[in-house]
């Protein structure tokens, strides 16, 4: 799973210090992927200086939670509270945490399932039979 160039995969406890190292040298963080492996995660966080990529990989069991980078690239909760959400890796630290309310109305249905975590179901919607939504 390493088909990226410029791509480390460090342990998840040295990722808020790596993230802040890059962001001290000037890298911009881009996004965060995460791929669900049937008894983990695997996370690449990208970022970009002068037109050049450079990742960071983590690999991190299913219950175990992330910690967020948001504190050297604030605009990184975003996209951690959208993880969290709609994939449901769970994340520690979160400067602004939704709670699973990022892009979901307070108001809205509850008992989504999340898209993509490990045999959760395969649609976001009102929970019922798989990929059946409510009426």
């Amino acid at each position: 799973m390493n088909g990226l160039p410029d791509c480390r995969t460090i342990p998840a406890g040295e990722l808020p210090a790596a993230a802040e190292r890059l962001h001290d040298g000037g890298w911009r963080f881009v996004t965060a992927t995460a791929v669900p492996r049937p008894d983990a995660w695997t996370l690449t966080y990208h970022f970009e200086r002068e037109e050049v990529l450079s990742h960071l990989r983590i690999e991190i069991g299913l219950a175990e939670p992330v910690p967020a980078i948001d504190r050297s690239y604030p605009a990184a909760f975003l996209v951690e509270n959208e993880i969290s959400e709609l994939q449901g890796v769970r994340f520690s630290d979160l400067s602004v945490d939704y709670g699973g309310r990022l892009y979901r109305d307070f108001d809205g249905p509850e008992g989504w399932v999340h898209v993509h975590a490990p045999g959760s179901g395969e649609s976001v919607s009102p929970i019922g039979a798989a990929g059946e939504q409510e009426r």
